[in-house]
């Protein structure tokens, strides 16, 4: 079937005039709104990008190049190239705009879509920070007074606040183990008991394998650059050997990572999605495979990764086995069987995110139809967000009331739409994805427990997604094992707001000194926060 160029606007028409029969002038004139904003911030969007090639054309390479000079190569072009003239202008413009600004002492208000964003020159640093005051006398030659000769007297201060920042460094702690025995026989020798130790025999102290951990797989730094990092501190530490700390830091923390995937199996909803990784295996042809990390995040604070050397299903299905309940997924291959079976004890929950985000791509193709579900979307959220707050009673009663209506008319728009729609255009994918997802997508409306998207667990797979673009692969099927692990551990932090270094330097101790294995519970990261006295947490 083809489509002519304008039927989308066509179709617009029809809706809107539609909705006006039915005297919905608000809603008509929503929709009509969001198109023209969208259409502006294209058209913005499309200005930027050719300010950006026009300036990259006549800026000078490799050296920097000052306004001025811009400009005279602008002036030479600005007669055989129009777009030339405009730039131009707007640096005139932006000059007019340097020359009138205030001191810069003053807040300055900069004008953001949306929003105004008030950049103020004070910046508020939390109570977390450690303070250092310092004391200034005010010079001797100004003590005299001029006026009649005494000493002058202090009455106050001026505070002047510097924000410093202290390089992290070693430190090497020396235990001196005391050695008694009996002086006269020479019998009944002992000694004083040393630290615990993660890592018998081994140099790497708590805060030291906190560090290590944090930094690669909560902020994506791998160990080749760890190492790097360490030798301008002046400690010099094999990747090898911090290769090996982490393996038995992962395998000290396996029974938290265990003790959170059962908590986060008994969740009310679980989230769930999978993110590739590249594995390296030697019998493979091009030494290298494709794994994946799962990840599960249950509306209880509690998540788990966990680690398949491919990416079949039959993983997905190990590591969800004996759940039963909810499952919010985004309709992956991965997850159909699991919903599809017939003895399945799992129910599957849609995920309003990706529904949109498909309209959404079809919008940025220039097809204004899909504004008209993007409009009704749009909606959806805003009730939720209204009601966030709100009891799950009460918020079951509101989706019955105010969304559920949404949702028929959207699924009378998307069922016609469909029915015209040529195969193979982004709108079609978008349209496609809906309706087969359609009985998922609507099951949030039914309890106010259940959740409009899967943003948890997309969320938690942002740590997988930083550190893949730093170390790029893992080394072996127990690697993949051992990051997943952390990555357990980590997450759960993240989602208590809980400081990972504190927490882990604390467990590690704790671990070293023979924690007993029956007192575990107390060392997940849900009841060691209650623990602590204040709660240990990020700075806001």
């Amino acid at each position: 079937m083809s489509i002519k160029p304008d039927s989308d606007l066509a179709q617009v028409k029809e809706y809107l005039a539609k909705l006006l029969k039915e005297d919905r002038d608000d809603d008509a004139l929503a929709i009509f709104m969001d198109l023209l904003s969208t259409m502006r911030q294209k058209n913005n969007e499309l200005e930027l990008y050719n300010h950006k090639l026009l300036t990259q054309k006549y800026r000078k390479k490799g050296e920097g190049i000052s306004t001025a000079q811009l400009k005279l190569f602008l002036e030479k072009a600005a007669d055989k190239d129009p777009a030339a003239q405009k730039v131009l202008e707007r640096l005139d413009h932006e000059e007019e705009d340097e020359d009138d600004d205030d001191d810069e002492d003053k807040g300055t208000i900069t004008e953001v879509r949306g929003h105004i964003r008030r950049n103020n020159k004070r910046r508020h640093v939390p109570p977390s920070v450690e303070r250092r005051a310092h004391d200034v006398p005010v010079k001797e030659d100004d003590l005299p007074c001029q006026g009649c000769g005494k000493t002058k007297t202090a009455f106050g201060h001026e505070v002047c606040q510097i924000l410093d920042f202290e390089p992290a460094r070693f430190v090497l702690h020396e235990y001196h183990l005391e050695k008694v025995r009996c002086r006269p026989c020479g019998a009944g020798l002992a000694t004083a008991p040393g630290p615990g130790k993660i890592i018998e025999g081994g140099l790497a102290g708590p805060g030291l394998l906190a560090t290590i951990l944090v930094d690669k797989y909560r902020d994506g730094l791998p160990l080749h650059r760890q190492m790097d990092r360490f030798e301008r501190l002046g400690m010099s530490i094999p990747s090898s050997t911090l290769n090996d700390w982490v393996g038995k830091a992962a395998q000290a923390l396996e029974p938290i990572a265990s003790a959170l995937q059962a908590q986060a199996m008994e969740a009310f909803v679980l989230h769930v999605d999978a993110t590739g990784i590249s594995m390296q295996d030697r019998d493979h042809p091009n030494n290298i495979k494709r794994g994946s990390f799962l990840a599960h995040v249950g509306d209880n604070d509690v998540l788990f990764f966990k680690f398949t050397p491919n990416q079949k299903r039959e993983g997905v299905e190990a590591a969800l086995e004996g759940r039963t309940g909810y499952v919010c997924a985004d309709a992956a291959a991965v997850y159909n069987r699991l919903f599809a079976k017939p003895d399945s004890l799992v129910i599957e929950l849609g995920c309003w995110m990706h529904s949109r985000r498909n309209f959404k791509d079809a919008e940025d193709v220039d097809d204004a139809r899909a504004s008209i579900p993007l409009g009704l979307i749009k909606k959806l959220y805003r009730i939720e967000a209204r009601f966030k707050n709100s009891s799950w009673q009460k918020r079951t009663k509101v989706r019955q009331k105010k969304s559920k209506p949404i949702l028929k008319e959207l699924h009378e728009w998307i069922k016609g739409a469909y029915d015209t729609e040529a195969p193979g255009t982004a709108l079609y994918k978008a349209l496609t994805y809906a309706i087969n997802q359609w009985d998922a997508l609507n099951r949030y409306v039914e309890d106010g427990r259940l959740p409009i998207d899967n943003g948890p667990v997309e969320r938690a797979i942002t740590s997988v997604a930083i550190g893949r673009k730093n170390y790029l692969f893992v080394g072996s099927q127990a690697g993949g094992e051992r990051a997943a692990i952390i990555y357990t551990v980590l997450g759960s932090c993240k989602l208590l707001g809980l400081d990972p270094n504190a927490y882990l330097r604390d467990v590690f101790d704790k671990l070293a000194n023979g924690w007993k294995s029956s007192q575990l519970e107390e060392l997940l990261p849900k009841q060691w926060q209650a623990s602590r006295d204040p709660p240990v947490k990020l700075a806001a």
